[in-house]
């Protein structure tokens, strides 16, 4: 986690930066198109945040299972 915490944080900071450049543009294809790359690029964030605990995947889902009890 600690070794892509550059990268996460320099993605997540274009997404930002995306985002307020395609407003202040005051044109609806440019903010369109960089919301379009901006979401792009928090699915890359994520797959990099999440890719360390991906393996780990099936215990948790296997751990939630037993979780759903109702109360009577």
């Amino acid at each position: 986690m600690k070794k892509t915490m550059t990268i996460r944080y320099i993605l997540f900071g274009v997404l930002f930066a995306l985002v307020i450049a395609g407003l202040v543009s005051h044109s609806y294809p440019v903010l369109i198109g960089c919301v379009v790359a901006a979401v792009i690029l928090g699915v890359i964030g994520d797959k990099i945040e999440s890719a360390p605990t991906e393996p780990f995947r099936k215990y948790n889902e296997k751990h939630h299972r037993h979780h759903h009890h109702t109360k009577a």
